[in-house]
């Protein structure tokens, strides 16, 4: 006769026990350590699936913005100030602190003689880019305009002292503030000053400034 092998029944402990009997915690339980690391692997890569799709549409608003202040300066160019604005506006909803916007959306104001408009925007320029010299200059010149020639001068001396470009433009602007606000000799020293930084290319500039001079030297005699 064949021997039969006798089955013999083990009792299986709990869960509890049969780690306790490992040397492993009571309550530690693999499939929820599994689970939580899971969870984190899942937090961070939506993490970081959402910091990538923030920087995509950073940049995708940015490009937008650069597009329509290029297509307000072309507007600006044609002098359709008008539609200039509209362009300037929706870049600087995309961009708020796009300081170059802010300076040519100025200039239209600046040509539509809206020159209150024209100096809060240079001065929304200069908030956001303190080293924007020909936000600066402009403001000078918006401020002449409206007759605040000490302020305007002050906004001149600041571009002169902080800027090396621009610095022929500057002094023809002070210049020009100076004569009318009778200070002619300082007015005749930045004349002389802007006609020696001219350049070649800049011949329209150059025409006014001595039309200036000419102005003042019957004045001087």
């Amino acid at each position: 006769m064949h021997s039969l092998i006798k089955l013999v029944k083990f009792k299986i402990p709990p869960v509890s026990q049969r780690f306790s009997l490992a040397g492993v915690r009571n309550d530690f339980c693999p499939a929820q350590a599994l689970s939580n690391t899971g969870c984190q692997l899942w937090e961070q890569a939506r993490e970081k699936w959402h910091r990538s799709l923030q920087s995509w549409f950073s940049k995708r608003r940015l490009q937008q913005a650069n597009q329509l202040q290029a297509a307000g300066l072309q507007c600006y160019r044609q002098g359709r100030f008008q539609q200039a604005v509209q362009k300037f506006d929706k870049s600087l909803r995309l961009n708020p602190g796009f300081d170059q916007a802010y300076n040519n959306r100025a200039n239209c104001h600046a040509a539509l003689g809206e020159w209150a408009e024209a100096i809060s925007d240079y001065e929304e320029a200069l908030n956001y880019n303190p080293t924007n010299l020909p936000a600066r200059i402009n403001q000078g010149i918006a401020l002449r305009e409206l007759g605040l020639l000490d302020s305007a001068i002050e906004n001149f001396d600041t571009a002169l002292f902080f800027g090396r470009r621009w610095r022929a433009q500057t002094h023809a602007a002070r210049g020009r503030t100076y004569h009318l606000r009778g200070d002619w000799n300082c007015a005749m020293a930045d004349y002389q000053r802007a006609l020696t930084l001219l350049t070649n290319q800049e011949i329209s500039l150059e025409k006014q400034v001595k039309l200036w001079i000419s102005q003042l030297l019957p004045a001087q005699g």
